[in-house]
């Protein structure tokens, strides 16, 4: 690092972590020249790439947080410096590009964290033309072990890209979700499966002990215990992770997936990959939900067993969120109501769950099936919004559930009460699809014989959120 003008190579390595570890000093007086020589460094060849170097860390690595901060100056830097052009030599970002290839297995998670806003950032800028490998190889390294952060990181770009609104982008875009869907919803689909069976293994384990304990007592402490038990298998910490992985991956393939349908405006045609994931998705939207909505009941008794009388609410209102309120039993017509006091939030929230107040329980097994379960009623929400002509042959099916979803909240509220109402996003997503569809009259878009829901059903539903 003695010559300014010579590139930096991983031998600058040593000193590079040296001057990190200074502007890492809550003393200004170390801390503050340190931060000016990196400000300096940024206009050094070489510079990015020996940050991307440092950033490998090890298990035992006694250097780990430097090599932590050294990716958040990457990131930095990255983000000041890589549209502008103006410090990042054109040969150090093709190797940047492939590097950043090689480090999908990252397993430091705020190391991965800093790498998903670095690989997003160049994708925004560099996608496909300058780097026409990165979309190829996140596929390819999907079923991995690390599928996690790849699936994430395909997400995070499926995300940067969905936001460029010019018409040229908007063509790009739709070229790119009819060129990967075909692969990924197959693939999805398969996973998710599979997940759900070995989470309802693990489930069964656990009740076979639930019987064996409540065999032994018939008291209702007993019960209780027993029923606790029931889930026992998918709490043994190296099952319980094997499946939160499983089910993030699946996760953010979902979300992958909605996001390329909705904002890549795919047809909706029979015979399409589209129509193949709306069917399945319709199909295994249901499985998870008694499994979350039993295990968030169940959590209410918890606390309030432990003393915690508070229940916890799924349902957050922040500054930044739209709140949408349906009136009280507004009149439509002779027969037509919306139901009373309907709350929802909407916006992009529901494609960015790992965002707000509720990160600790997000990521959780349970949290990323709720995540699933939104992640589906909203996108079904949003296509039915967009083109409702061509939902036309899933409204009879989508009717159903959400009704069935309104339903059987009701029934867990006259049941259990107030611990219920713990967790009841997926009500208020089906209710918003319900009032929708009666406001503005859907039902007349359903001839004879194109389903068993009828006007009657739908306000029975509604009413049972009054």
């Amino acid at each position: 690092m003695q010559d300014p003008n010579a590139p930096l190579s991983p031998n600058d390595g040593t000193a590079l972590l040296e001057v990190l570890s200074r502007a890492m000093s809550p003393a200004d007086e170390i801390r503050k020249p340190a931060s000016a020589t990196l400000k300096q460094l940024e206009t050094r060849p070489g510079f990015v790439s020996l940050l991307l170097h440092l950033s490998q860390t090890s298990p035992q690595d006694p250097h780990v947080h430097l090599r932590q901060f050294a990716s958040i100056q990457l990131k930095n830097v990255v983000v000041r410096n890589w549209r502008s052009g103006g410090n990042i030599h054109e040969n150090e970002r093709i190797s940047l590009r492939q590097s950043l290839l090689g480090r999908l297995q990252e397993q430091n998670p705020h190391v991965a964290e800093q790498l998903l806003v670095v690989i997003g950032k160049i994708a925004r800028e560099d996608f496909p033309e300058r780097w026409p490998a990165l979309l190829d190889t996140l596929m390819q390294q999907a079923t991995a072990p690390h599928a996690p952060f790849v699936t994430r990181t395909m997400n995070k770009i499926f995300k940067t890209l969905s936001s460029k609104r010019k018409g040229a982008d908007r063509r790009v875009y739709s070229d790119l979700a009819n060129r990967t869907l075909p692969y990924l919803v197959p693939h999805w689909s398969k996973r998710q499966a599979d997940l759900f069976q070995a989470i309802a293994a693990a489930a069964a384990a656990g009740a076979g002990a639930a019987n064996a304990s409540s065999s032994s007592s018939t008291s209702a402490t007993s019960s209780a215990a027993a029923a606790a038990t029931a889930t026992s298998a998918i709490s043994n910490p190296a099952t319980a992770d094997a499946l939160y992985r499983e089910a993030t991956s699946c996760l953010y393939l979902l979300k992958s997936i909605c996001r390329l349908v909705h904002y890549g405006q795919t047809s909706l045609r029979a015979g399409t990959i589209t129509c193949t994931f709306l069917s399945d998705m319709l199909t295994t939207v249901q499985t998870p939900l008694p499994f979350v909505l039993d295990d968030a009941t169940r959590e209410g008794h918890r606390r309030v067993s432990s003393g915690k009388n508070r229940i916890f609410f799924n349902l957050c209102f922040d500054d930044h969120k739209n709140i949408y309120i349906l009136s009280n039993l507004t009149y439509i017509s002779s027969s037509w109501f919306l139901i009373s006091f309907l709350i929802f939030y909407t916006g992009d929230s529901i494609f960015s769950l790992d965002e707000g107040t509720d990160d600790e329980e997000k990521k959780t097994l349970v949290g990323r099936l709720r995540g699933m379960i939104e992640v589906s009623l909203e996108t079904l929400c949003r296509l039915f919004g967009r083109a409702p002509l061509s939902f036309r042959p899933y409204l009879p099916t989508f009717l159903t559930l959400s009704r069935t979803i309104i339903v059987d909240h009701g029934q867990r509220i006259a049941t259990s009460g107030d611990l219920a109402r713990r967790y009841e996003v997926p009500s208020l997503l089906a209710c918003r699809f319900l009032s929708k569809c009666v406001a503005e009259r859907k039902f007349e878009m359903l001839g004879d014989g194109d389903g068993d829901v009828t006007q009657e059903q739908v306000e029975g539903a509604l009413l049972f959120l009054q």
